[in-house]
């Protein structure tokens, strides 16, 4: 979330939950809602694979699923912000 901030973003939320699931961190960037995934590794394994390819398919149809359940959740306050557009991201 520092990194987010330092960035430019605006936290809306973190660890947003509701009964499908939970979203890490939802933020705001210019007029575009961001839904940000984290996947950490531990620095001393061996780097097998990057964070972003344990996001298998049943796990990014879950995050488009809760980005719809937060979106309609919230459909005033994302107007209000003149928010556009939507991504979902993983740091």
């Amino acid at each position: 979330r520092r990194f987010l901030r330092s960035q430019g973003f605006v936290i809306l939320d973190s660890n947003w939950r509701c009964p499908i699931g939970e979203l890490d961190i939802v933020a705001l960037s210019s007029r575009r809602l961001h839904v940000i995934e984290v996947k950490t590794r531990r620095i001393d394994l061996p780097r097998l694979f990057r964070p972003i390819e344990a996001l298998h398919p049943d796990k990014c149809q879950t995050l488009a699923h809760l980005t719809e359940w937060y979106r309609r959740k919230h459909h005033r306050m994302l107007k209000r912000y003149g928010v556009t557009t939507c991504s979902i991201d993983v740091i």
